[in-house]
């Protein structure tokens, strides 16, 4: 088998290098750290700003981490047992790995290598792609025009391989995705939390943290058409009265 054969095989099945690190001092379970590297399966470079997370065996999120500049990460198991990982980057495409098994007070090691998946970059195919009725309706591409705001659409939310609404922001680039309670996830926009508003409905109104992380309830990364992002009022439809704040405003238009 020649190393182009062996890795497209390696990509194929997602391929998981699992090392168990042992001869330690004894440790409580909830001490074990689940560490390794994000890399790219041909040329075996780093993959750095990776979404890695963690599921238990019934699917149950128990966090993610982001990779760093070297394709590493790091993350605390709550307890030993049987998991998976769900890793999504912008530009590979997305993979879940198969089950493992964490042995009590044994630490883990996970090499995970990812497909390149190319965005494509053709004009022609922006000049020719038909508009979403309901997106032209509700006044997106015109705003989109108009040069305020960050507009993500379809394509990119697919790409992104989001499990949660929340999942997609980790490449807006003034938002910061963050852990506001066990398995809940929100999104601030300078530090804040925004107005979050689905269809014309304003279902969290900026600031408001009893409604924290709530929303992701609400719609699903598959059902969304696009985004829009404010960070203040200019460029923002004018009948979302909460976008006039601070902390801006999420618009959801879903399918």
């Amino acid at each position: 088998m020649d190393d182009r054969t062996a890795a497209a095989t390696r990509s194929v099945f997602f391929a998981l290098v699992v090392v168990i690190l042992g001869g330690g001092p004894v440790r409580g379970a909830n001490a074990q750290i689940l560490s390794g590297s994000i890399l790219e399966d041909v040329s075996g470079l780093p993959i750095a700003g990776a979404a890695v997370r963690l599921l238990d065996a019934e699917e149950r999120d128990q966090g993610v981490v982001i990779s760093d500049d070297q394709g590493r990460f790091s993350v605390r198991l709550p307890a030993p047992g049987t998991y998976r990982l769900a890793v999504s980057r912008v530009g590979y495409a997305p993979a879940r790995s198969g089950l493992f098994r964490v042995e009590p007070d044994h630490d883990v090691s996970v090499d995970v290598f990812l497909t390149v998946q190319p965005v494509s970059l053709d004009s022609l195919l922006v000049v020719t792609k038909p508009r979403v009725s309901q997106l032209e309706r509700v006044g997106f591409y015109r705003r989109k025009r108009s040069g305020f705001g960050y507009f993500i659409e379809r394509e990119e939310i697919e790409r992104s391989g989001a499990i949660l609404a929340a999942d997609i922001f980790y490449w807006v680039p003034f938002a910061r995705v963050v852990t506001v309670r066990s398995h809940e996830y929100d999104v601030t926009l300078r530090g804040c939390l925004p107005t979050i508003v689905i269809d014309g409905y304003t279902v969290r109104a900026q600031g408001k943290n009893a409604e924290v992380g709530r929303w992701n309830d609400l719609v699903h990364p598959n059902y969304i058409e696009a985004i829009e992002v404010y960070l203040g009022p200019a460029g923002a439809p004018v009948q979302y009265g909460g976008l006039r704040g601070k902390c801006g405003a999420i618009l959801i238009w879903t399918q």
